[in-house]
């Protein structure tokens, strides 16, 4: 399964990667301004994300990792 994910993960930009984990340190959600210093690059990786399924806008300005399992992942990595 990890090995899956990492895969899945490669195929991602650096930035949109860096978005990914810091919202999964969020708990699964949060707003760009809290994902980010560079709110434009921030906005791009977003962007990336929901092209690939990732995360979806949930309301105005929140968005939320889609799969448990990729902030679970993140998760493990932090130990």
């Amino acid at each position: 399964m990890t090995n899956a994910i990492e895969g899945d993960l490669r195929k991602l930009s650096p930035s949109a990667r860096s978005v990914l984990r810091k919202l999964a340190s969020l708990g699964g959600k949060g707003r760009p301004k809290d994902l980010g210093d560079n709110i434009w690059t921030v906005n791009r990786a977003l962007a990336q994300l929901m092209r690939y399924g990732y995360v979806e806008k949930e309301e105005r300005g929140i968005y939320k990792i889609l799969d448990p399992m990729i902030v679970h992942y993140f998760a493990k990595r932090e130990v």
